[in-house]
């Protein structure tokens, strides 16, 4: 053989076995199943022919009518740089039968959305092959938005259709991981229901090495780095929140509002009288009692000798004072609160018994109960002359809080039930296994059975998720507060803490904030987390070596310290027997409850032998107060009441509402070309709005003309309308009929809504588009374009110094931010408006609360 003949060979050779190794990896396609199909409809009014092949001059499979619902599998291009509809077809399903249609006779196509991951740096372009123009290049472990598989001409390689820049691109299939669903419903067949794709990088995920298919990459590694940098003027457990939400939404966007204001100078302004009102359907500890919002007909409850009519008082207790409670006794089976009576410890020591309910209850330990006997009602009170709230059937467990006594003697159970308390009868609970043996007279009182040591805070500390100042702050234990100390552990860089309970959670505080009464035991922290997406774990705490292996999402895992190292906080975690780290962004945690018994002061002990070893069903007990008796003082017609400090701070406190469904209160009110008419239709959908013939064109176009967000429009005027308001039925005065969908100018007042009619009457609102147009004008020029810029800030004027807090606010409802964001959300999600890119803009205090919450 020549040399010239073996060269020929050898170089068919060598192009037959690369052709194989490019088989190899674009052939198979691995992740193509995990991608939906989408649907589309015929659009041809005499229907359409479905072919054999991607081209006319296949055979014909059947024919379909016109506006015919089809299943589409794969869009396939016949030419092999021209992206015209002309050159995509659609392979479909109908009827038990497959075939193809050319893409321009399909329209009102609708995807379901996957997430996929680059293992490598990736070309996009605008048509499935490489003689398409490329658009961008990826990264690895970039997120995609991945709508369909594709197919190139003439070729088994596998490309996925993606969601990129207002508009749609193609990727090869084989550098793409197909990791899990993210949002369904996103119609297409337009591009302007497009949103762009935003890179995430997780630390330490390896690239797979690149290919000559993917022309020329880029180094997206810094993708997460960016979004850490663009959120680093939020506080810790903000951006704790904050990740979470990019991981889900990588194209949203968060900036942080310093306000420069004090959390309870803003606090102090907005518990103003008038200033933050609540509805009456709320429970009655949400309202304010302060004498401007509440006439006391009696500050004070006797305290009794006894649970009875006619008992013996030794004493008062005064409203708004913190009381242990110990236990409830009902007298009567009557059905009515007078007949209960809290059996208490007053803040000097005196024990006795006061009518009625208590409010603000807290419970620090409860008791695990299993219902037995079959079916059992869950009620009001203590005893079957209250009302049903519930019921249980055998085998249900049960949080009990505190025990009761019915009238006829026989004893119930205080249970948690929804969001409050109710009661079972004890006659129909197994109660756990909770009181134990005995602790000898020798044993030393500072230590406990359970091996627990009683602590006294030595100064002030801050007690954490884990044993490190790297985990999130929970709270605060004040100088010479006793604690609950469980064990000494020991952190990654080798610090100790003592893991310690509060309120029946487990946290962590520094050693040297805690003296011990006795010997505190070794042990190993235990913090309780979940994985949120795929994630690398490591033998050690960089990223010099290669993964020991990548936790699925959701796994469970058990996180025991934390280290700054890299530019990452590492977690060390216990998985399957064996010590890995992981980077802490994308493992949330979770409190742990403490079974165990609260550690007792030396001082406190018992002088007799025996101790219980647990908290037992009688050793129950939990803290409250009562509210006076009066005369609630209403502010805004007959069902409007100054909302107490608590609630403020509740609503008030963004970290409350940085999640999927509030998060809307804080977006950029400024016009976006997504907010259309079909997203308007969906909020005033089924409303007394739209039974009164409000257009939602007039909304959006209201909203192009004065800059702001139709949507939000729409959400605000079914917020202050309700289920109908004379304010969209019309007030009709000297011939003229008038309108204010809005409420503008329905101050607080007895009849604010009929003042917001006066305001529209001198404003010429004598059409209801006029009314939705001047009303977007009054709200774009007073708030939007003075830096109230979301439903947030309209509620709380905190954008603007600390002088106008509580002033120059559109309402004065606290809960209002919390409703119309679900309404947005609502909306948003029905129309695939949640993947774009949003602007969410969320302030930030000084000196803010370790956490807020309502009153129960």
């Amino acid at each position: 053989m020549n040399n010239s003949l073996r060269k020929k060979l050898n170089y068919c050779l060598a192009v037959f076995i690369f052709s194989l190794i490019i088989a190899a990896f674009c052939f198979t396609d691995v992740d193509a199943q995990s991608v939906q199909n989408a649907t589309g409809y015929v659009n041809s009014s005499i229907g359409v022919n479905v072919r054999s092949g991607a081209s006319t001059s296949t055979s014909k499979v059947m024919g379909i009518s016109n506006k015919r619902r089809v299943t589409i599998t794969d869009v396939v291009f016949t030419s092999n740089s021209n992206g015209d509809a002309k050159y995509r077809w659609y392979h479909i399903k109908y009827g038990g039968r497959s075939g193809y249609i050319r893409s321009d006779f399909v329209n009102g196509v609708e995807y379901s959305a996957v997430t996929g991951r680059t293992t490598a740096a990736l070309n996009s372009r605008l048509g499935a092959g490489t003689g398409f123009k490329r658009s961008t290049t990826f990264g690895a472990n970039v997120n995609l938005t991945v709508l369909l598989k594709a197919k190139a001409n003439n070729s088994n390689v596998n490309w996925y259709m993606i969601k990129y820049n207002g508009g749609y691109n193609f990727v090869c299939a084989s550098w793409v991981n197909i990791t899990g669903s993210i949002f369904s419903g996103n119609e297409g067949g337009t591009s302007s229901n497009t949103g762009t794709i935003t890179p995430q990088t997780k630390p330490g995920v390896q690239p797979t090495p690149g290919n000559s298919q993917n022309g020329q990459p880029s180094d997206n590694q810094t993708a997460q780095g960016d979004f850490e940098s663009s959120i680093a003027a939020f506080p810790e457990d903000y951006k704790v929140k904050l990740r979470a939400l990019h991981a889900a939404h990588p194209n949203w966007k968060f900036v942080a509002k310093n306000t420069g204001i004090d959390w309870n100078t803003a606090l102090a302004k907005e518990s103003r009288d008038g200033v933050s009102l609540i509805n009456g359907a709320y429970p009655l500890s949400y309202r304010d009692v302060n004498s401007y919002s509440f006439k006391a007909n009696n500050q004070a409850r006797p305290l009794y000798n006894a649970a009875k009519a006619g008992a013996s008082t030794i004493g008062s207790v005064h409203a708004n004072t913190e009381l242990v409670l110990l236990d409830e006794v009902f007298a009567e089976n009557k059905g009515s609160d007078d007949a209960k009576y809290v059996h208490v410890k007053t803040a000097s020591g005196q024990i006795g018994y006061i009518q009625n309910s208590v409010t603000n209850e807290n419970y620090s330990n409860e008791v695990s109960g299993t219902v037995k006997g079959g079916y059992t009602n869950i009620r009001k009170g203590a005893g079957t002359g209250y009302s049903r709230v519930g019921g249980a059937n055998t085998g249900n467990k049960v949080s009990i809080v505190l025990t009761a006594k019915a009238a006829d003697g026989v004893t119930w159970y205080k249970i948690k039930h929804n969001n409050g308390f109710a009661y079972i009868c004890g006659n129909f609970v197994q109660v756990g296994d909770t009181a134990g043996g005995t602790q000898s007279a020798q044993t030393p009182k500072a230590l406990n059975n359970n091996g627990s040591v009683y602590g006294t805070v030595k100064q002030e500390a801050t007690y954490r998720m884990g044993p490190s100042n790297l985990f999130k702050e929970v709270g605060k234990i004040a100088n010479g507060q006793g604690v609950t100390i469980i064990s000494v552990v020991k952190n990654v860089d080798n610090q100790s803490w003592y893991k310690i309970a509060v309120s029946g959670k487990v946290y962590y505080a520094p050693v040297d904030s805690i003296s011990a009464a006795a010997d505190v035991k070794s042990d190993d922290a235990s913090v309780s987390g979940k994985v949120r997406d795929y994630l690398n774990y490591r033998a050690s705490y960089d990223l010099s070596g290669m993964p020991a292996g990548t936790f699925s999402k959701d796994t469970d895992v058990v996180v025991t310290g934390a280290i700054s190292s890299a530019n990452y906080t590492w977690y060390r975690l216990q998985y399957k027997g064996r010590t890995y780290y992981a980077a802490s962004n994308w493992i949330t945690l979770s409190d742990q409850k403490y079974e165990g018994r609260e550690a007792v002061a030396p001082a406190q002990e018992s002088s007799t032998n025996t101790q219980p070893t647990v908290v037992g069903i009688d050793s129950l007990q939990g803290t409250g107060k009562f509210i006076a008796s009066g005369t609630y003082i209403p502010k805004d017609g007959s069902t409007w009441f100054n909302a107490n400090t608590e609630v403020i701070g509740y609503y008030m406190d963004p970290r409350n509402f940085i999640n999927e469904n509030n998060i809307f209160m804080f977006e950029d009110l400024s016009y976006q070309p997504y907010q259309s008419n079909a997203a308007v239709s969906k909020i005033l959908s089924g409303t007394a709005l739209e039974r009164n013939g409000f257009m939602p064109g007039w909304f959006v176009n209201a909203g192009q003309q004065n800059g702001m967000s139709p949507i939000a429009l729409a959400a605000r005027a079914r917020q202050e309308t309700g289920g109908g308001s004379i304010a969209i039925t019309g007030y009709t005065y000297l011939g003229k009929t008038y309108y204010n969908p809005y409420n503008i100018g329905a101050y607080s007042d007895a009849n604010p809504v009929m003042r917001g009619m006066e305001y529209a009457k001198s404003q010429g609102w004598d059409s209801k588009e006029k009314a939705v147009f001047g009303g977007a004008k009054f709200i774009a020029n007073g708030y939007i374009k003075k830096g109230q810029n979301s439903v947030y800030f309209q509620k709380f004027n905190v954008a603007n110094g600390p002088s106008r807090v509580g002033t120059h606010q559109y309402m004065t409802n606290i809960s209002a931010g919390y409703t119309e964001s679900i309404s947005t959300k609502n909306s948003y999600s029905a129309y695939g408006i949640t993947n774009e890119s949003l602007v969410f803009i969320i302030p930030v205090f000084s000196n803010m609360p370790a956490s807020t919450s309502l009153p129960h």
